[in-house]
Protein backbone atom coordinates (compact mmCIF):
# COMPACT_ATOMS: atom_id res chain seq x y z
CA UNK A 1 0.00 0.00 0.00
CA UNK A 2 1.61 3.23 -0.77
CA UNK A 3 1.25 5.87 1.57
CA UNK A 4 -0.31 9.86 0.62
CA UNK A 5 2.25 12.39 0.20
CA UNK A 6 1.16 15.76 1.20
CA UNK A 7 2.45 19.52 -0.76
CA UNK A 8 1.74 22.49 0.78
CA UNK A 9 2.53 25.59 -1.21
CA UNK A 10 0.94 29.25 -1.53
CA UNK A 11 -2.35 30.28 -3.48
CA UNK A 12 -0.44 31.59 -6.16
CA UNK A 13 -1.94 31.51 -9.82
CA UNK A 14 1.35 31.63 -12.02
CA UNK A 15 2.93 28.22 -10.11
CA UNK A 16 1.20 25.09 -11.33
CA UNK A 17 2.55 24.03 -14.59
CA UNK A 18 1.14 21.16 -16.52
CA UNK A 19 3.42 18.20 -14.74
CA UNK A 20 2.35 20.00 -11.55
CA UNK A 21 -1.24 19.66 -12.67
CA UNK A 22 -0.56 16.07 -13.59
CA UNK A 23 0.69 15.12 -10.29
CA UNK A 24 -1.73 16.47 -8.97
CA UNK A 25 -4.34 13.85 -10.42
CA UNK A 26 -2.53 10.59 -9.12
CA UNK A 27 -5.22 9.42 -6.44
CA UNK A 28 -2.42 9.15 -3.36
CA UNK A 29 -1.09 13.02 -3.49
CA UNK A 30 -2.99 15.52 -1.77
CA UNK A 31 -2.12 19.53 -2.20
CA UNK A 32 -2.88 21.82 0.42
CA UNK A 33 -2.79 25.40 -0.21
CA UNK A 34 -1.49 28.21 2.39
CA UNK A 35 -2.53 31.92 2.20
CA UNK A 36 0.16 33.96 -0.03
CA UNK A 37 -0.71 36.45 2.58
CA UNK A 38 0.09 34.44 5.84
CA UNK A 39 3.90 34.51 4.95
CA UNK A 40 4.41 32.32 8.48
CA UNK A 41 3.01 28.86 7.19
CA UNK A 42 6.11 28.82 4.92
CA UNK A 43 8.97 29.83 6.97
CA UNK A 44 10.36 26.49 7.95
CA UNK A 45 10.69 25.55 4.25
CA UNK A 46 11.97 28.70 3.68
CA UNK A 47 14.43 28.87 6.11
CA UNK A 48 15.71 25.07 4.89
CA UNK A 49 16.18 26.85 1.72
CA UNK A 50 17.87 29.33 2.97
CA UNK A 51 20.38 27.03 4.99
CA UNK A 52 21.18 24.85 1.64
CA UNK A 53 22.07 28.15 -0.56
CA UNK A 54 24.18 29.50 1.98
CA UNK A 55 25.85 25.87 1.79
CA UNK A 56 26.11 25.75 -1.82
CA UNK A 57 27.62 29.76 -1.80
CA UNK A 58 30.09 28.84 0.90
CA UNK A 59 32.10 25.60 0.22
CA UNK A 60 34.03 24.03 -2.25
CA UNK A 61 32.78 20.52 -1.81
CA UNK A 62 29.12 20.61 -1.62
CA UNK A 63 28.56 16.46 -0.41
CA UNK A 64 31.15 16.85 1.70
CA UNK A 65 29.53 19.81 3.82
CA UNK A 66 26.24 18.24 3.71
CA UNK A 67 27.41 15.35 5.10
CA UNK A 68 29.06 17.52 8.08
CA UNK A 69 25.35 19.07 8.30
CA UNK A 70 22.87 15.91 8.41
CA UNK A 71 25.68 14.60 11.34
CA UNK A 72 25.91 17.65 13.50
CA UNK A 73 23.84 17.39 16.50
CA UNK A 74 20.59 19.58 17.37
CA UNK A 75 19.13 21.04 19.88
CA UNK A 76 17.59 17.55 21.25
CA UNK A 77 20.86 15.89 20.52
CA UNK A 78 20.85 13.84 18.27
CA UNK A 79 21.86 14.41 14.21
CA UNK A 80 19.52 14.59 11.45
CA UNK A 81 21.14 11.16 9.63
CA UNK A 82 20.62 9.86 13.19
CA UNK A 83 17.00 10.52 12.93
CA UNK A 84 16.32 9.04 9.64
CA UNK A 85 18.77 6.50 9.32
CA UNK A 86 19.18 5.11 13.06
CA UNK A 87 22.71 6.18 13.32
CA UNK A 88 25.45 8.73 13.49
CA UNK A 89 27.04 8.93 9.54
CA UNK A 90 30.66 8.15 8.84
CA UNK A 91 32.53 12.14 8.58
CA UNK A 92 35.52 13.55 7.40
CA UNK A 93 35.85 13.49 11.40
CA UNK A 94 37.73 10.57 13.39
CA UNK A 95 35.48 8.75 15.54
CA UNK A 96 35.33 5.66 17.88
CA UNK A 97 33.83 2.71 16.22
CA UNK A 98 31.56 2.25 18.71
CA UNK A 99 29.73 6.01 18.29
CA UNK A 100 29.14 4.50 14.51
CA UNK A 101 26.87 1.58 16.42
CA UNK A 102 22.98 1.42 15.40
CA UNK A 103 21.10 3.09 18.14
CA UNK A 104 17.31 4.00 17.31
CA UNK A 105 16.53 7.54 19.27
CA UNK A 106 14.20 7.92 22.23
CA UNK A 107 11.27 9.05 21.06
CA UNK A 108 9.77 10.53 24.07
CA UNK A 109 13.42 12.71 24.16
CA UNK A 110 12.80 13.94 20.62
CA UNK A 111 9.09 14.77 20.45
CA UNK A 112 8.40 15.79 23.90
CA UNK A 113 10.69 18.94 23.65
CA UNK A 114 9.29 20.24 20.35
CA UNK A 115 5.63 19.45 21.75
CA UNK A 116 6.06 21.99 24.31
CA UNK A 117 8.05 24.70 22.32
CA UNK A 118 5.21 24.55 20.15
CA UNK A 119 2.63 24.80 22.31
CA UNK A 120 4.43 27.70 24.23
CA UNK A 121 4.94 29.06 21.01
CA UNK A 122 1.45 28.75 19.85
CA UNK A 123 -0.03 30.37 23.59
CA UNK A 124 2.64 33.09 23.28
CA UNK A 125 1.49 34.20 19.05
CA UNK A 126 -2.58 33.54 20.32
CA UNK A 127 -1.81 36.22 23.63
CA UNK A 128 -0.20 38.77 20.99
CA UNK A 129 -2.21 38.62 18.63
CA UNK A 130 -5.44 38.23 20.37
CA UNK A 131 -6.46 34.83 18.16
CA UNK A 132 -9.35 33.34 19.00
CA UNK A 133 -11.64 29.84 18.05
CA UNK A 134 -13.90 30.68 15.24
CA UNK A 135 -16.79 28.29 14.40
CA UNK A 136 -17.62 27.02 11.37
CA UNK A 137 -19.38 29.32 8.89
CA UNK A 138 -21.96 27.24 7.23
CA UNK A 139 -23.72 27.68 3.64
CA UNK A 140 -26.06 30.79 3.24
CA UNK A 141 -24.14 32.39 6.33
CA UNK A 142 -23.51 36.67 5.34
CA UNK A 143 -20.11 37.52 5.47
CA UNK A 144 -17.93 41.03 4.86
CA UNK A 145 -15.15 40.31 2.23
CA UNK A 146 -12.51 42.69 3.20
CA UNK A 147 -10.39 41.83 0.09
CA UNK A 148 -13.32 43.36 -1.88
CA UNK A 149 -15.17 45.55 0.64
CA UNK A 150 -18.36 43.96 -0.05
CA UNK A 151 -20.94 41.72 1.49
CA UNK A 152 -21.81 37.80 -0.06
CA UNK A 153 -23.19 34.67 0.80
CA UNK A 154 -20.87 31.70 2.01
CA UNK A 155 -21.93 29.00 -0.90
CA UNK A 156 -19.73 25.71 0.10
CA UNK A 157 -16.91 25.21 2.51
CA UNK A 158 -13.46 24.07 0.28
CA UNK A 159 -11.05 21.13 1.47
CA UNK A 160 -8.26 23.93 2.50
CA UNK A 161 -9.08 24.74 6.56
CA UNK A 162 -11.69 27.62 7.45
CA UNK A 163 -11.73 28.54 3.37
CA UNK A 164 -15.10 28.62 1.99
CA UNK A 165 -16.46 29.77 -1.45
CA UNK A 166 -18.40 32.99 -1.89
CA UNK A 167 -21.15 34.30 -3.94
CA UNK A 168 -20.92 38.25 -4.20
CA UNK A 169 -23.44 40.37 -5.46
CA UNK A 170 -22.21 40.89 -8.54
CA UNK A 171 -22.54 37.06 -9.13
CA UNK A 172 -18.95 36.13 -8.97
CA UNK A 173 -17.59 34.30 -6.78
CA UNK A 174 -14.95 34.72 -4.33
CA UNK A 175 -12.53 32.22 -1.96
CA UNK A 176 -11.94 33.69 1.58
CA UNK A 177 -10.46 32.68 5.07
CA UNK A 178 -12.78 32.49 7.78
CA UNK A 179 -12.09 35.75 9.28
CA UNK A 180 -15.56 35.76 11.33
CA UNK A 181 -19.02 36.08 10.43
CA UNK A 182 -21.24 39.11 10.39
Amino acid sequence: MVSPMLSVHTKDLSMPAQSFNRLLKVPVFTHVTSSPLYSQSNREAGHAFKTVNQIIKKTRDFYITLLAYRATPLANGYSLAQLLVGRNIRTTLPVTPSHLTPKLPDKDKVNAPEKKLRQSSKVTYDIRHRAKHLNEIFPGTDVFVRGKKTHGVVDKKLSEPRSYLVLSPTGFYVEIGNFGSM
